[in-house]
């Protein structure tokens, strides 16, 4: 499994030459990942106590996570991936073993949602940049293209993204299809994510967070277009993870979490009524998981 040595301590320990491996986990993981095997059948994934409601307050609550949680335009559907295009990692920044650990994670979940995973010859579309100089990174990459940040809602967008400090931040590049909708209960447009950038800044983890929950984080925010600047309450959720509540802080990706994610990918794509469905959807999930 993860240890619970934090990813600060794992840099100081590197600066001292101590290799750390984990191969047999990554293998392991590996292995349920091919299984396809729902990520809250794995060990530890027992349904917290905590997220057990009355049903009828639990699709209240998992409605309102889901309206702060995810990023909807108006009369565009929720994006995620399509199945038309793969989602296929590249992380770089971290050893070979934490970053087979953190990819084998992050396919997992991935999976466990519905989304498609590419293969081993696939093109990143996923990329991960782990490094103490993330703006740097951010901004040589944008002066070598200044077009691989999409700015299909305007470049103010684009400035505060990478203007704006946080522990991990994530890029959405998105494409919006069309098309005549049979009804008005059907959005006129759905966003499909063509890429995501996340650059996880070392310099802002702190000393608590271990590859577990960093993997956990990155494929929750790489999964789902998020608002991080949302107030989510005391939804049980990973989002939680950099927030000034350090009881809030969850080990990994929750219940609500998986749930939520599942729900994105397997509703239908024009449905105005998205976050009700997912709401009710998750809700189904969350109670009938093991």
């Amino acid at each position: 499994m993860f240890t619970r040595t934090s990813i600060g301590s794992r840099y100081a320990l590197r600066a001292r030459g101590i290799a750390i491996t984990n191969a047999a986990f990554a293998a392991a993981i590996l292995s349920v990942c091919s299984s396809g095997a729902r990520a809250d059948a794995l060990p530890g994934y027992q349904t917290p106590a905590s997220d057990q409601k009355n049903s009828a307050v639990l699709v209240r609550d998992l409605n309102a996570f889901i309206s702060s949680a995810i990023v909807r335009y108006h009369d565009q559907a929720f994006a995620r991936w399509p199945l038309a295009i793969p989602v296929c990692l590249r992380v770089s920044g971290i050893e070979s073993s934490e970053r087979d650990l953190v990819i084998a994670r992050i396919y997992e979940i991935a999976q466990a949602a519905g989304a498609r995973i590419g293969d081993a010859n696939c093109d990143p579309s996923f990329f991960v940049f782990v490094t103490p100089q993330p703006d740097a990174i951010m901004a040589a990459m944008r002066k070598r293209n200044p077009r691989l940040f999409n700015i299909h809602y305007g470049v103010d967008q684009v400035n505060r993204f990478m203007n704006t400090p946080r522990p991990i931040r994530a890029w959405y590049n998105t494409y919006i299809g069309g098309g005549v909708p049979n009804s008005k209960l059907q959005y006129d447009e759905t966003r499909a994510i063509t890429q995501v950038f996340v650059f996880i800044d070392t310099k802002r983890l702190g000393d608590t967070v271990n590859f577990r929950q960093l993997a956990d984080y990155t494929a929750m925010v790489g999964l789902a277009e998020v608002n991080l600047d949302n107030d989510l309450g005391d939804a049980p959720t990973i989002l939680h993870l950099f927030g000034a509540n350090a009881e809030a802080r969850k080990p990994g990706l929750t219940s609500w979490d998986q749930a939520v994610l599942y729900s994105l990918y397997n509703m239908p794509r024009k449905d105005v009524l998205q976050v009700d469905e997912m709401a009710n959807s998750a809700a189904r999930y969350i109670t009938q998981s093991p």
